[in-house]
């Protein structure tokens, strides 16, 4: 779910909280503030990137607070809806350090972590302009599909939801 649908987090999360899923989160603002930080501070790579990182997981906590879905650290989740926080996930971080890899690209990574065959990213438009530049060969590297979903058009979301064969709560 991207950042950039904090403004409409509460009325997407109770969409998404009628199904068996793992909400991955977007860095939002939090993610701009790490990125203000690279620019002025002279941050590390390495450190912008373990911080954006931290910034999944504070709008995690945010998407949990606002829905009443919980956190997880685990990946392979079995009780959902949950929220992932994927710092605790991300140890073993299997990406260079770069603001070519955002939420979208990890969101995959955990998909493709639980055996699924791709994933659903929530954005604030439709299209393949909005993913990250490193997301794409990803997909194709491993076999999996991408759909993005305007979840600002929440009835729309609802409708893509039930028509994804979800199981529903």
């Amino acid at each position: 779910m991207g950042g950039s649908l904090m403004d409409v987090a509460r009325e997407v999360m109770e969409v998404v909280r009628g199904y068996r899923v793992l909400v991955v989160p977007g860095g939002g603002p939090f993610a701009d503030a790490v990125r203000r930080a690279y620019d002025t501070c002279g941050l590390s790579e390495r450190a912008a990137h373990r911080m954006a990182i931290l910034a999944m997981d504070l709008y995690g906590v945010l998407l949990s607070d606002v829905s009443g879905v919980p956190t997880t650290r685990d990946p392979l989740e079995t009780c959902l809806p949950a929220v992932l926080l994927p710092s605790g996930c991300l140890e073993d971080d299997p990406f260079e350090p770069s603001w070519e890899v955002t939420s979208d690209t990890i969101a995959a990574h955990v998909a493709r972590l639980r055996g699924e065959g791709g994933l659903l990213l929530l954005k604030s438009a439709e299209g393949p302009e909005v993913v990250d530049r490193v997301l794409p060969s990803y997909l194709e590297r491993h076999g999996m599909a991408c759909r993005v979903v305007n979840a600002r058009e929440i009835e729309a979301l609802a409708s893509v939801l039930a028509g994804a064969g979800l199981e529903k709560i």
